[in-house]
């Protein structure tokens, strides 16, 4: 069970989100990088887990910003049924 949370944190971290930063910062010279900060789980449904979060997100290849994330992992489907970030103040 350990190493399944560590590999949805990592998805969460390396992959989801980075994922989600190219499709949004599409037409930047730099590739986005985001940095896991803190991470809560908790059971939604039966098959469904709810994260919230904190992060920073570097879009310019030099500035960090800070994010708060939500996401909902689906374990039928072994994949995030949904997955937002906005930028904090």
């Amino acid at each position: 069970m350990r190493e399944t949370w560590r590999r949805i944190r990592s998805m969460i971290g390396r992959g989801s989100i980075e994922n989600r930063l190219d499709e949004d910062y599409r037409n930047r010279r730099t590739s986005p990088r985001f940095e896991l900060l803190t991470d809560d789980a908790r059971v939604r449904s039966g098959n469904r887990t709810a994260y919230t979060g904190t992060g920073r997100i570097m879009v310019d290849g030099s500035t960090w910003l800070p994010v708060t994330f939500e996401s909902v992992y689906d374990w039928d489907e072994e994949a995030f049924s949904s997955l937002t970030y906005r930028l904090d103040d």
